[in-house]
């Protein structure tokens, strides 16, 4: 842990900064140290080495110049990304709000088309505008937040697309098709439950509570995301959301809780 710790931070610091760590000792001794002691501490002969030595010197003096002020930068790069994913996180829990909203609307109506047994005649979904108003804030935790931040905003906002596209390609069944709208609305239940899952898992990020998200996200936000969007999972729909969780990096394998 400690090693890992360490090697964060070394990662960090610019390469040139690191060269100067490593040289400074051996050129601190053969233009300090080593003189002065065998002159026998002797102040003059110490600047007659400067004095012979002053080109390489001067270049040393710039080299060190050159890595404070790449340093600097660095610093002050951090903490304006710092500030600017601060200032994002602030909209974050409401952004994930939205979605999380949407996701219910589209399980009230998947949950519909799957139990209900009165329809007849054609069923048409209804027409649920996909959220926008989290797009900026998206994008901006994105550009600033860190691996597995960006990582799961982008999945979500691919599972947003893909829902939203597979909403619109059926939206139609006449009677004859309504076993395939049953089943498709089983598909898109898994798919929700998932996609509220990956909203859930940023949840304590947006409130602040950690810096990151812990991939594999762990199996207990699909349970709480099964429970969010009040879903009474048949076999078929769990079969699915295995199938899904298992294709996605974010996940491992799902199991039903003890």
């Amino acid at each position: 842990m400690f090693l890992a710790r360490l090697t964060k931070k070394i990662s960090l610091i610019d390469g040139l900064t690191v060269a100067a760590f490593i040289f400074a000792p051996p050129y601190l001794y053969a233009m300090v140290f080593y003189p002065y002691i065998e002159s026998g501490f002797d102040w003059n002969y110490l600047q007659a080495v400067w004095e012979n030595w002053q080109t390489v010197n001067a270049g040393v003096l710039a080299f060190l110049a050159s890595i404070v002020a790449i340093t600097l930068a660095q610093m002050n790069a951090r903490n304006r990304d710092a500030q600017n994913l601060s200032a994002s996180l602030g909209f974050l829990a409401s952004s994930l709000h939205e979605i999380s909203s949407f996701c219910s609307k589209c399980a009230v109506v998947y949950n519909y088309v799957r139990t209900d047994t009165s329809m007849f005649g054609a069923l048409s979904l209804p027409d649920l505008p996909i959220p926008t108003a989290h797009r900026e804030t998206f994008r901006e935790c994105i550009k600033y937040s860190d691996r597995s931040i960006r990582v799961t905003l982008s999945s979500i906002l691919s599972d947003l697309q893909i829902l939203r596209a597979n909403m619109d390609s059926n939206r139609v069944f006449t009677n004859d098709a309504l076993g395939l709208a049953r089943q498709k609305a089983r598909n898109e239940l898994a798919m929700l439950v998932i996609l509220e899952a990956k909203i859930l898992a940023l949840y304590p990020v947006a409130r602040n509570e950690v810096q990151t998200v812990k991939i594999p996200i762990d199996g207990k936000f699909i349970t709480d995301s099964i429970m969010t969007l009040n879903i009474e999972p048949d076999s078929a729909i769990i079969s699915k959301i295995k199938t899904i969780s298992a294709k996605d990096n974010l996940f491992l394998p799902y199991q039903l809780p003890d």
